[in-house]
């Protein structure tokens, strides 16, 4: 069986501020987000690379590689803020769905996002030096797939953290010693059950709003330099 020659970057998965660019690494590591279109109160738009989830909602997402992994190898699933100037701050639940968790169940990741369903092999981390949050399964030993059921345990709208500020959710291929294999990543939305919106409406939507920033943009910027000519042929 055809094996991959690795070579891992010097990344950390749990840095101050998370790497967030794709990388299919030498195992070709991959997600597939089809499943979800199958199941209610979830939907994914491949278009945008988002999923529109309810809290509390699981959905599974499939991890294929093109090469046998190194045993050992882990997935870790970790939430950012997806803009440049909130990077920095961590993720996490509002004190009220945490403190919500702790009441209904007995468990020591309350204030985790991102929580595994029907894994007993899940393991959640809080970095001690940056705070931030995730949670590790082992990807399937002798295999080149395997499904991981995530959920997310708080509203996008939540005013205390997210304060609707777009999220993604980052899917490291770790081997054992904490070696980033491959990084994908996708962007999430949460909402309360009677609130999720229509797929086709959404998409159609934030693809078009997108557009017309852009050309808002581009028009500002050529006026801008319309304006700096001007300066200039009139020194």
């Amino acid at each position: 069986m055809a094996e991959a020659s690795v070579h891992i970057p010097d990344l950390s998965a749990t840095s101050t501020v998370p790497f967030t660019e794709e990388y299919a690494g030498a195992f070709g590591f991959q997600l597939d987000l089809e499943g979800i279109s199958e199941l209610p109160d979830v939907w994914y738009s491949e278009e945008l690379n988002k999923v529109y989830c309810c809290r509390c909602v699981s959905f599974p997402v499939l991890m294929n590689v093109s090469f046998p992994l190194p045993s050992g190898s882990i997935i870790r699933a970790m939430a950012v803020f997806r803009d440049p100037e909130y990077a920095g701050e961590v993720v996490t639940c509002c004190p009220h769905h945490e403190q919500l968790l702790r009441d209904s169940s007995d468990v020591d990741h309350a204030e985790h996002l991102i929580q595994v369903e029907g894994n007993e092999q899940a393991q959640y981390f809080s970095n001690l030096e940056t705070k931030r949050h995730s949670v590790t399964v082992p990807f399937e030993e002798f295999s080149k797939s395997t499904t991981v059921w995530y959920k997310f345990m708080c509203y996008t709208s939540c005013f205390v953290n997210m304060n609707r500020r777009s999220i993604l959710t980052i899917i490291t291929l770790e081997s054992p010693r904490g070696q980033v294999l491959g990084r994908r990543c996708f962007e999430v939305e949460i909402y309360p059950k009677d609130e999720l919106p229509c797929p086709k409406f959404e998409e159609t939507f934030t693809i078009n709003t997108s557009s017309q920033e852009e050309k808002i943009h581009h028009l500002k910027q050529e006026e801008f330099e319309e304006l700096g000519n001007f300066r200039i042929m009139h020194c």
